[in-house]
């Protein structure tokens, strides 16, 4: 994010971050005033009457670089179409958060092309939780769309051989120093010493 952030400001790039944890978004506040970075902040504590003028303040104002918003306040009607950039920085569990902060800067009024960035942490439970995210979405493209090409996890349950990719708590609770392209060395929580 640091790295990102200090390009984004050299080249006066708009970036919206989004974080479904608004503790996160006190991280990345201290982090940016620390760094002397003008921002607004949009969460489920701000007043409604008070965000469409943070919302017509970061999109008429150049020097406001960086708009901080919860990922499930930035919901339905937020439209911020001066953003080129956009960071997710935490997966939500439920896909549609993510997806419909992404698209606040889709919005009538777009001239460029918007970047989104996910940030994953490797060999963790949000790695397997962005991995649902996938699967949620293939399942809609499947029942909505009528797509067939989904690829589909399976488990069987009981059978320890086949425990599947995606659910149950064994497959949760493993960490993975490495990243998930690497099974051997799968750890089970359970016996690592913290």
């Amino acid at each position: 994010l640091d790295q990102l952030l200090i390009n984004f400001q050299n080249k006066k790039e708009k970036c919206l971050i989004f974080s479904y944890s608004t503790q996160t978004l006190d991280v990345i506040s201290a982090y940016c005033t620390s760094k002397g970075w003008r921002f607004c902040r949009l969460d489920g504590t701000t007043p409604t009457n008070k965000r469409q003028g943070l919302v017509d303040t970061f999109n008429s104002n150049p020097s406001e670089l960086i708009f901080l918003i919860s990922t499930k306040a930035g919901g339905a009607g937020l439209n911020l179409p001066s953003a080129t950039k956009g960071i997710i920085f935490d997966v939500c569990w439920n896909p549609t958060h993510d997806q419909q902060a992404q698209d606040r800067a889709y919005r009538i009024g777009q001239k460029e092309n918007v970047q989104v960035f996910r940030f994953v942490s490797q060999g963790t439970i949000e790695e397997m939780t962005y991995m649902r995210q996938g699967y949620k979405g293939q399942l809609t493209s499947m029942t909505i769309d009528n797509k067939k090409s989904a690829r589909m996890f399976e488990a069987i349950e009981g059978d320890k051989a086949n425990k599947g990719e995606l659910y149950g708590m064994s497959n949760l609770m493993k960490f993975n120093e490495h990243g998930r392209n690497n099974p051997e060395i799968n750890v089970d929580l359970k016996k690592k010493k913290r």
